[in-house]
């Protein structure tokens, strides 16, 4: 069991650092040995099982992934209770990969639905709970309604900044996807002025040439008028036409 678990902790190593192919084999045994040596219904073969569904979701195996999520989160629903954070960790999953798959009504119930429980069961601001609001405001978003979007992730991030547990970059890609959403629905000058304060905290919490800071500076530039493009902005494009040369 010793083996087995130091090829889990390796294979959610792969997962973290987006090697699914590599994890894939190692997640494919685990489940394997966990559930003959543990049984099917165990919570750590539930948990094996989870990340092999998501490892099969990332290399595009999406029957394999859909069908193994959903029989994972029915399992955990069983075995764990409805609240437990595993179930909902799962939940979150599933509606993550029917809004990916382009199930958007499914994925908006399920959403909902994680959201509401996480709320309750973690609070508004813990980092899980507003993966799940943020979730549901893309849901929304992909279902073209910016304004809602816009205005479940303004209310996520108002109440992040009364915690100081929050994951800083999970509050970065949100207000990035805030100003998208404002943008999207007609108000661009707070979505300017909103990825503005962005690069500046990018630039502070994981510095000026960090690939997430790069990107955020690229959303700024879009929305810009030309005339008013930062200087900083205006080296990266320069830096990144001299690479190509």
């Amino acid at each position: 069991m010793d083996t087995l678990a130091a090829d889990n902790a390796t294979a959610v190593e792969y997962c973290v650092a987006d090697r699914y192919a590599d994890a894939l084999p190692l997640l494919e045994w685990a489940a394997s040995v966990c559930g003959r040596v543990l049984g099917s219904r165990h919570p750590d073969t539930l948990i094996v099982e989870g990340n092999l569904a998501v490892g099969y979701l990332n290399v595009d195996r999406w029957g394999e992934g859909m069908a193994l999520l959903q029989a994972n989160l029915a399992g955990r629903e069983h075995v764990l209770g409805d609240e437990h954070p595993a179930t909902l960790a799962a939940r979150d999953a599933t509606a993550c990969a029917l809004r990916r798959s382009g199930q958007l009504t499914d994925a908006a119930a399920l959403a909902s639905r994680v959201t509401t429980q996480r709320i309750r069961v973690l609070g508004p601001a813990h980092p899980d709970t507003l993966t799940s609001r943020q979730g549901l405001a893309l849901v929304r978003a992909d279902q073209d309604d910016h304004e809602t979007a816009a205005n479940l992730l303004a209310a996520a991030l108002a109440d992040a900044a009364t915690s100081a547990g929050s994951d800083g970059e999970l509050i970065l890609v949100m207000r990035a996807n805030l100003a998208h959403c404002q943008h999207r629905s007609g108000r661009t000058a707070q979505a300017i002025a909103g990825l503005q304060s962005a690069v500046r905290d990018a630039t502070e919490l994981l510095g000026a040439d960090h690939a997430d800071t790069h990107a955020l500076r690229n959303e700024l530039n879009e929305l810009l008028p030309h005339d008013r493009t930062p200087p900083a902005v205006v080296e990266q494009v320069a830096s990144r036409s001299q690479q190509r040369t």
